[in-house]
């Protein structure tokens, strides 16, 4: 599943990033915030525009707002652990 259709308020792990379909600037942006395969992420809210944006997640510690088409590149999984994202 891809992070721009993945439900609000659920914790997911990171399974992969199609880096190549991203533009170099946004691909760093992504790096530099921590988005890699393995990281832990959890999904605050989707806009409720039709274009669903912005889609804000947590990663680590931070708070990030992404447009649901750089989204669509961020494949995850549901974690085993519900609980990162919450405090």
């Amino acid at each position: 599943m891809t992070l721009d259709t993945f439900s609000p308020n659920i914790a997911a792990i990171i399974d992969g990033i199609n880096w190549h379909n991203l533009k170099e600037n946004e691909a760093h942006r992504l790096r530099s915030f921590g988005f890699e395969e393995g990281a832990s992420i959890y999904v605050r809210h989707r806009g409720i525009l039709f274009w669903r944006d912005p889609i804000v997640v947590q990663i680590g510690r931070m708070t990030i707002a992404l447009r649901a088409k750089t989204a669509r590149h961020i494949m995850l999984r549901p974690a085993e652990n519900q609980d990162i994202g919450h405090g």
